[in-house]
This record gives C-alpha cells, sequence and structure tokens, in this order.
C-alpha cells in the first residue's frame, strides 16, 4: 500500500472495475483525459485481463482515508525497467474530491515512490492545453515544463497542444521533500 496524508493507492481489482467504468464515462472526467467515446465494463475486463500480466505498468485504486471509498486510480504506464523511467497517471473519478489538493498529493506520492521505493531515474507525462488545473497541479507536485506538442491530439473536432512534462530523482529530490505530502 502507498499513503499520502489523506489517501492510500492499493492494487486495482476486478471489483473495482465498476467504479472505473463509471467515472471514465462520466463525460466531466472523460475530458479532462484523451477519451472520446464510452468506455463498456466487457472492453474493461478484457482490458484488466491484459494489464494484469503487464510488466510495464502498475494501477492502482485511489482511496480516501476518512471514508475508505475509491475516489479514482493512479499509477504508472511505459515503465521502462532498462532505462529506469516511467509516466505516471492519475484521475480522480468523484468530483466532490477536486479543487482540494488531493490530486497534488498523490501526483508528488507517486514521483517520490517511483523515484526512491521503484529505483526511477526519470518520470515524464503528457497534459492537455486545456486542463489547466491538471498543469498546475503536476508542477506543484514536482513536475517541470519540458515542451509542447503543437496540435498534438484530436478532440471532438478539434486539435489541441500537449505539454510535455518530465523530472528527473536528482532534480525532484533536490526540490521536493517526503513531507511535502
Amino acid at each position: 500500500m502507498i499513503e499520502t496524508k489523506r489517501t492510500y493507492l492499493r492494487a486495482i481489482e476486478r471489483s473495482d472495475l465498476k467504479d472505473k467504468v463509471r467515472w471514465l464515462n462520466d463525460p466531466i472526467v472523460r475530458d479532462t483525459l484523451l477519451l472520446t467515446v464510452p468506455i463498456s465494463e466487457a472492453k474493461t475486463n478484457l482490458w484488466f485481463e491484459k494489464i494484469i500480466q503487464d510488466p510495464t505498468r502498475e494501477d492502482y485504486v485511489i482511496v480516501y482515508k476518512e471514508t475508505d471509498l475509491p475516489i479514482g486510480f493512479a499509477g504508472y504506464v511505459n515503465i521502462d525497467w532498462r532505462h529506469r523511467k516511467a509516466e505516471p497517471f492519475i484521475a480522480i473519478g468523484s468530483h466532490e474530491y477536486w479543487g482540494k489538493g488531493i490530486g497534488t498529493e498523490v501526483v508528488h506520492k507517486l514521483l517520490d515512490f517511483g523515484f526512491n521505493e521503484l529505483g526511477f531515474n526519470r518520470q515524464y507525462g503528457f497534459m492537455l492545453d486545456n486542463n489547466p488545473g491538471a498543469l498546475k497541479m503536476d508542477l506543484k507536485a514536482g513536475y517541470l515544463k519540458e515542451g509542447l506538442l503543437k496540435d498534438d491530439v484530436l478532440i471532438h473536432g478539434e486539435f489541441h497542444d500537449r505539454i510535455m512534462l518530465g523530472v528527473t530523482k536528482e532534480e525532484f529530490n533536490k526540490n521536493n521533500t517526503s513531507s511535502n505530502e
């Protein structure tokens, strides 16, 4: 289990898939991600069977400690063990937990855990230009802006830029401490 001040991350289980489908089918949540079509339980079950055996990813459920209820999901994709790098991800599915700093707390913990427990040297990600709140969250958690991919993705008929974010273990540990959680 990976803990922050207000949450803990635990491995995703089949019983969590109903929540994941509900969150990903929420248009407000979906618009913050690169998803444009509804997600089915059947395809999510197939996805789950595939990912539980995939060494290039780790998937967790975010649980709010006070209520012990799942509020979102997070983890790492594109894990490259040889080059010691990965792409953390997060989605808070329950709107009532947005804007309270929980996302920043979880992202910071993913960076800290990835560097100081899993041994990554670099973590990176891509942020949609239409999600300034998530960009602010990632920068506050310890990421640095590294670049811009112009008109990189097509969402609802419009091209959007993606902002490239990244940080090395040395940069993160120099600028952040575990007490920032």
